[in-house]
């Protein structure tokens, strides 16, 4: 089920892999493939994709949101010769209702001859974005805080338990005669985090912060606990 639109939510499929969807409406296809995205970097050559793979498609509209404070978000999109109000602006409604961000809707269109009017675009963009949206896989976005931690092995073993009680976890780790590693810790976790380190390995190891960071996490499933 879908979680409340006042959480963050984004999707996990990536771009190589975009949750995809076809509504038809009046012989014309349209054709929606939504993805997460990082960075308004990545939006302008995966729609390039699209539009090279699409070359006999009459428009390949687009939509993104970027960024966790939902006064404050990335929008990029284009009618891509649609009406105005009639293509990208639906889409973003649906993404917005939903409480979306760091994602991408793309939706190619093949006209089908038959003329939809304003209300009958707004309403096929609509459903189609509606429609890859059931399909993609949901997961709330979450800020993480991002440390470099260096320790010998026993403190290791300390500040591995710390991590898995803050519910945090090991990004990266370099075993040689210390132990040099990236955690990412959930940012309201992370004042605990620091003094929990310094605290129980008697101040042998103290983590140094190297800024936050998005982080998508999957949605429990309607059987979690």
């Amino acid at each position: 089920m879908w979680a409340m639109a006042t959480e963050s939510l984004t999707v996990i499929d990536g771009p190589d892999s975009p949750a995809v969807y076809e509504h038809d409406q009046r012989k014309s296809r349209f054709i929606a493939q939504i993805c997460h995205v990082a960075d308004v970097a990545e939006v302008g050559g995966i729609v390039a994709r699209v539009r090279s793979a699409n070359p006999k498609a009459r428009h390949v509209v687009h939509v993104a949101v970027l960024g966790i404070d939902p006064g404050s978000r990335d929008v990029r999109m284009s009618d891509d010769g649609e009406p105005a109000g009639t293509a990208s602006r639906p889409i973003l409604e649906v993404l917005r209702s939903r409480g979306l961000t760091d994602c991408l809707i793309v939706v190619t269109r093949y006209f089908g001859g038959v003329l939809l009017g304003a209300g009958g675009l707004a309403r096929a963009y609509s459903a189609a974005a509606s429609g890859a949206l059931g399909a993609a896989t949901q997961a709330v976005l979450t800020v993480y805080e991002q440390y470099d931690v260096e320790a010998d092995y026993p403190a290791f073993a300390v500040v591995n338990r710390i991590v898995s009680r803050v519910g945090g976890r090991v990004s990266r780790a370099d075993y040689t005669q210390s132990v040099r590693c990236g955690i990412v810790v959930p940012e309201s976790s992370a004042g605990s985090f620091e003094r929990l380190v310094v605290e129980e390995t008697a101040g042998m190891v103290v983590p140094r912060p190297r800024g936050a960071i998005r982080m998508p996490r999957p949605l429990a499933s309607d059987g979690d606990a």
